[in-house]
C-alpha cells in the first residue's frame, strides 16, 4: 500500500532530521555543550544570553541554531505529511471506504502524529529567548500526544484475537506492543523526572530521555509500516 510506505519513509525521515538537526547544533555550540544540563530547545536559540528560568538558569548561545530549527521544522511538517496519509487508510479515491480491513486506531495515529507535527513545527519556529514557557507546553503537548501514539497502537496490538475475525486489524504484533510499551514506560518517566526533580538536576538529559525513546519507537513504527505496506502488495 503506497500510503503506509510514504507514510514510513516521512516517520523515518522525520526522525533522523530531528537529530541531525540537533547534532549540527551541539557542534557548533559557542563553547561546550552540556546536554545533560541545557534544555534541548536551547539549541534553537537566536541569540546569546542569560536565560533566567527559575528551574535553571543558564547561558545560551547556539550559533547553529538555524540547523535546530530546519531540523525542527522539518520534522514536524513531515509528521503532519504521514498523518494526513495514515487518516487516508481505508478510504479510496472517492472518499468512500475501502474494502479492505481498516487498521485499528487509524484515527488516533493521524490525530495524535499530526499534534505531534504542530508542536514540533511551533518550537522550531518560536524563539526560546521569547517564549520559554510556550517551549515548555509544546514539549508537554508533544509528548502526550506521543504517549496516545504509543498506547493505542499498544493496546490495540495486546488485546488483538486474529481468531475472533475483527473487522479491523492492529499495526503492531504482541511482541512489538510490548517494546511499544517498555518505551512508553521510559518516555513518561524522563518527563515525570523533568518536571519534578528540584534544582539542580539533569534536566536536558531527562529531556532526552522523554523525546529520544519516543524517537526510537517511531523508528520501529516506521519499520512497521513499511513490513506492512510490503505484505499487502
Amino acid at each position: 500500500m503506497k500510503k503506509l510506505r510514504s507514510a514510513s519513509m516521512m516517520l523515518f525521515a522525520a526522525t533522523i532530521l530531528l537529530w541531525l538537526g540537533q547534532i549540527i547544533t551541539m557542534f557548533m555550540w559557542d563553547g561546550v555543550y552540556q546536554a545533560s544540563t541545557m534544555y534541548i530547545s536551547d539549541l534553537g536559540a537566536r541569540e546569546c544570553q542569560v536565560l533566567s528560568e527559575a528551574t535553571m538558569p543558564r547561558v545560551v548561545c547556539s550559533p547553529g541554531h538555524v540547523f535546530y530549527i530546519i531540523g525542527m521544522v522539518s520534522a514536524g511538517f513531515l509528521l503532519l505529511g504521514a498523518a494526513t496519509l495514515l487518516r487516508s487508510v481505508g478510504v479510496d479515491r472517492r472518499g468512500a471506504a475501502s474494502k479492505r480491513a481498516p487498521i485499528k486506531g487509524v484515527i488516533t495515529n493521524a490525530f495524535a502524529l499530526a499534534l505531534m507535527g504542530i508542536a514540533f513545527v511551533l518550537n522550531g519556529m518560536v524563539d526560546v529567548n521569547d517564549g520559554e514557557v510556550l517551549h515548555q507546553v509544546l514539549f508537554a503537548g508533544g509528548c502526550i500526544a506521543l504517549w496516545v501514539l504509543m498506547a493505542r497502537n499498544a493496546w490495540a496490538g495486546i488485546k488483538y484475537q486474529p481468531l475472533l475475525n475483527e473487522p479491523s486489524v492492529p499495526l503492531l504484533n504482541k511482541a512489538q506492543s510490548i517494546i511499544t510499551l517498555l518505551f512508553l514506560l521510559a518516555s513518561i518517566a524522563g518527563y515525570l523526572l523533568f518536571i519534578l526533580s528540584p534544582p539542580p538536576s539533569s534536566y536536558g538529559l531527562f529531556q532526552h530521555i522523554a523525546i529520544d525513546s519516543g524517537a526510537l519507537w517511531m523508528l520501529m513504527f516506521a519499520t512497521v509500516l513499511r513490513t506492512k505496506a510490503k505484505a499487502e502488495l
